[in-house]
């Protein structure tokens, strides 16, 4: 059964979506700058740090994959099914800090990973306004996991480093997703 979506109800959800990914943005961009102002930082505050971003990323892709109820049950419970995964990476890693660095290393690039691939395969199939930003965004995903999973015994520093700049990256690059999805929507809703 497809729904026919009120155009009111579409610039609502096109909002809603975009403020959702301007927060995710927010959240990396932060944790990355504090990742690299604080280099010698304990791994310890380094797997809180990653899993907070794990958590609050897990947390919006959930509540996102809830509250679209105009895609089809399949995207819904994909982006719900990814969301919960996150969340476990995220409390696993704030959990039990005590994990190896390579441990949580291969958790955030599995998280990274996952993501990136469904952020390409969701991009692939949204409309073409929409398919640029959610494209670049699994690109850089995958380009981080990538990163994390070819250098998996580089030093506490580095890893620190990279994910601050890792960070950084996604969070740049999410944020500028949200805002031009707020205009979007907010062009949409002048035409309304």
């Amino acid at each position: 059964m497809t729904v026919i979506e009120k155009p009111a109800t579409y610039v609502d959800r096109a909002r809603t979506t975009s403020i959702l990914t301007i927060v995710t943005g927010v959240s990396a961009l932060v944790f990355g700058i504090l990742i690299l102002i604080w280099p010698q930082t304990t791994l310890l505050v380094v797997a809180v740090l990653f899993g907070l971003q794990l958590l609050i990323s897990g947390i919006v892709r959930i509540v996102s994959g809830a509250m679209d109820s105009f895609s089809e049950g399949w995207h819904r419970g994909l982006s719900i099914t990814l969301g919960v995964l996150i969340v476990l990476a995220g409390i696993l890693c704030i959990r039990n800090p005590a994990l190896s660095l390579l441990t949580i290393i291969v958790l955030v690039a599995i998280g990274w990973l996952v993501d990136g691939v469904i952020n390409i395969v969701l991009g692939a199939q949204s409309r073409p306004g929409d398919r640029l930003g959610r494209i670049l965004m699994g690109v850089v995903f995958l380009i981080g996991a990538v990163l994390l999973l070819v250098f998996p015994t580089s030093a506490l520093l580095t890893f620190v480093l990279l994910g601050g700049w890792i960070l950084i990256v996604f969070g740049i690059v999410i944020l500028i997703a949200g805002i031009l999805g707020l205009r979007a929507a907010k062009k949409l809703r002048l035409t309304v």
